[in-house]
């Protein structure tokens, strides 16, 4: 799966993360250090989203829904519903390369 990274990065690439799983929408890793960010509330948050909460917390959004939360965006999944075939309801490993088409997979643990 494609990510596009429109004006964000991830730094310490490549990156192998355990993310959890959260309201069954999402996938959530709480760094150690703070991340540049940039938050606004997006209102609609679709499948496939990659968003930063707060300063350290990537998000990986696997259902659409609306938010009054703040995030910044970091970019997104192409193929969403792929995804989320992939992602399913349970923890994942998630391994990140930043290259010209960065890409993402998510093992179910």
């Amino acid at each position: 799966m494609t990510i596009k990274r429109p004006g964000h990065s991830l730094r310490n690439c490549p990156l192998s993360i355990n993310m959890n799983d959260h309201n069954r929408n999402e996938k959530f890793y709480n760094f150690s250090n703070a991340l540049p960010e940039d938050s606004a509330r997006p209102g609609e948050i679709r499948a496939g989203d990659i968003m930063l909460y707060g300063d350290n917390c990537l998000v990986l959004f696997y259902e659409s829904f609306t938010s009054t939360y703040h995030y910044t965006r970091m970019g997104y999944i192409e193929d969403a519903s792929r995804f989320a075939q992939a992602a399913g309801a349970g923890d994942v490993t998630a391994a990140f390369d930043q290259a010209e088409n960065s890409k993402y997979h998510a093992e179910e643990k």
